[in-house]
């Protein structure tokens, strides 16, 4: 499970990224900088099964796990909230990578 938020549309040297992986065996957080996927701060924490488990409990019944209906994805949301944050919320599993939500917040 993956939650990405993507900071403001501004210079290269000052946009930001954040993306958290939560997977059974790590959890893991990674700072990264400009438009190029330039990790310069990543932290990883051991997991387990069962706590990853009751996490993804956790995440569906706060409706995290819903998919949206195909006309409300944004087919490219590049730049789409440049005065604020976007968010991305995926699923990687072992039948492939399923963006189940993206969506923005001028905050």
């Amino acid at each position: 499970v993956q939650l990405r938020i993507v900071g403001r549309t501004n210079a290269k040297e000052d946009h930001r990224q954040l993306l958290f992986t939560i997977d059974k065996n790590f959890r893991k957080l990674s700072v990264i900088k400009g438009y190029d996927g330039k990790v310069i701060e990543s932290e990883r924490l051991t997991n387990t099964p069962s706590a990853y488990r009751q996490f993804v409990y956790a995440i569906d019944n706060e409706g995290f796990m819903a998919t949206r209906d195909m006309e409300d994805r944004i087919a490219d949301p590049r730049g789409l909230c440049s005065g604020g944050k976007q968010y991305y919320f995926i699923i990687d599993s072992d039948s492939g990578t399923d963006e189940r939500w993206t969506t923005s917040s001028a905050i």
